[in-house]
């Protein structure tokens, strides 16, 4: 968690917008709670933005930060493809689905009951946590031909 002097944006209940902008004045802790139909940018080059998100539904962020901490809980899906991060830290719970985008280190991994995680492009993983039927999708690399001779 962000410290307390953080900047605090609280959506609760039916949340349909598409013009949430987060600027880089410090580090910001987003609460969204209900049903949401979301997206925004974030301008966050050397600070840390909190995301928690409880219901369901979709929300979508562009733009760039240095850390993203993410806690999200029920049914809904966090696309982060054009968003691009140093760092995250994600916690998810029950039916899920984080999608990455350019992230460079995924320090904390914590995937419970039927989370997704999945992985756009080549990312570090350091620590990672699967429980229950929860899973890290991602690239395919290509398989190497073994040839005897």
């Amino acid at each position: 968690m962000v410290s307390a002097k953080s900047r605090k944006l609280r959506y609760t209940g039916v949340v349909e917008t598409d013009s949430i902008f987060v600027s880089n004045h410090g580090n910001v802790s987003m609460f969204m709670n209900g049903t949401f139909n979301a997206s925004g940018m974030i301008y966050c080059p050397k600070y840390t933005v909190c995301l928690e998100l409880t219901g369901s539904g979709l929300v979508s962020f562009h733009g760039v930060c240095q850390r993203m901490e993410i806690r999200i809980k029920g049914n809904c899906v966090l696309d982060l493809t054009q968003m691009d991060v140093g760092e995250a830290w994600c916690e998810a719970h029950d039916a899920t689905k984080i999608v990455t985008g350019p992230t460079k280190v995924i320090s904390k991994v914590e995937l419970h009951d039927s989370a997704i995680l999945v992985l756009t492009q080549k990312t570090l993983v350091i620590h990672a946590i699967k429980l229950g039927t929860s899973r890290i999708e991602g690239l395919q690399y290509p398989q190497r031909e073994c040839v005897n001779s």
